[in-house]
């Protein structure tokens, strides 16, 4: 692999130590730099280094706006090496700011993908030919790469590259992928879960178990994502439950060999049961019927798929009655001391 040069910051005063003259011009706050020059660049138009450049000659020399300079030049991400050096031509003073090119990427070869197709690979890559090579660009898009085969289950793929040098600071960019094994989930485990079943969670989850068919129907597949959701799919299920207070806990993942196991701590608490059902707000004549209707039934347990089911059955109440913009908010309290909630529809 390519060892990428470090950047390197040069300060001014190390060029200048030696020439005592200069050295006394600048004790007295006299130097002034006659002219700018730019240096070392082949393919980066000069006028792009210029716009970066906070020194500009007429100005007296600041050692804090060339150190700046210098810095903001290295951000452009166009070079491996940015130095600033000040020199004497007769009576005048040259600061001149020699650049060093990052080659240029001319091809990509990439090999070795068999999951992932080519396209797919590049679009996360993000390495074209005719671009400037960036080494922070190329870590992310390697790191990009690897989470398209993470969410595949490949948690072992490997990316390896080569700059190969071609001559005129150009280079090939070969890439090889090394794909490794599929590991998959071999349990998932659910901790503290004590009124309601593991089969039944596990029915809840998007994310899956390892089975035999699993290389035809990706089951078991690890997608960090997916069981992020997953935890807000258990915690909505556990309300409609009437679980108000439940508390998951983020996901635990332990790799053992070949093998993933995924915890998940639970604590359910109490069902809470309805209480009090009320309509309040703008009423029309003939509301009872609405009352009547309603899925939320005091006494039976607090399940937020009826809350909702009474918000649509409400707003098609009103729209009947020709309220196109009718709005209706629930106000849930619960009862000191008790299990209890009590609904307010508004």
């Amino acid at each position: 692999m390519r060892a990428l040069p470090m950047i390197l910051l040069v300060g001014l005063v190390l060029h200048i130590a030696n020439r005592p003259g200069l050295a006394a011009m600048i004790g007295d706050g006299h130097l002034i730099v006659s002219r700018v020059i730019i240096a070392g660049n082949q393919r980066v138009e000069e006028e792009a280094i210029r716009v970066q450049l906070r020194m500009r000659a007429g100005a007296v020399y600041d050692p804090a706006l060339v150190d700046a300079d210098v810095r903001a030049l290295y951000k452009m991400g166009f070079f491996d090496n940015v130095q600033a050096d000040l020199s004497e031509q007769g009576d005048q003073l040259i600061l001149t700011y020699q650049v060093a090119e990052r080659p240029q990427i001319k091809t990509v070869e990439l090999e070795g993908n068999k999951k992932i197709d080519k396209e797919e690979l590049e679009n996360a890559l993000k390495i074209r030919p005719h671009t400037i090579l960036d080494p922070i660009k190329l870590r992310h898009g390697i790191e990009e790469a690897r989470k398209l085969y993470e969410a595949k289950g490949y948690l072992d793929a490997k990316i390896t590259y080569t700059a190969v040098p071609l001559g005129n600071n150009e280079v090939t960019m070969k890439l090889v992928v090394d794909e490794g094994q599929i590991i998959r989930i071999d349990e998932i485990i659910f901790e503290g879960a004590r009124k309601v079943s593991p089969s039944t969670l596990r029915k809840v989850m998007q994310t899956k178990e390892k089975w035999i068919f699993s290389f035809i129907t990706g089951a078991g597949t690890l997608d960090r994502d997916v069981l992020k959701t997953d935890v807000e799919r258990l915690t909505a299920y556990f309300y409609d439950q009437g679980y108000i207070d439940v508390r998951i806990d983020e996901p635990v993942i332990e790799r053992k060999g070949d093998a993933l196991f995924v915890t998940i701590k639970i604590d359910e608490g109490d069902i809470y049961t309805v209480g009090k059902v009320d309509i309040a707000g703008d009423l029309v004549a003939d509301i009872d019927g609405a009352r009547k209707d309603l899925s939320l039934i005091s006494g039976e347990t607090f399940r937020t798929s009826k809350l909702r089911e009474d918000i649509n059955k409400l707003t098609e109440f009103y729209g009947d009655r020709g309220y196109a913009f009718v709005n209706v908010a629930p106000e849930t309290q619960g009862t000191p001391g008790e299990k209890v909630i009590n609904v307010t529809y508004k």
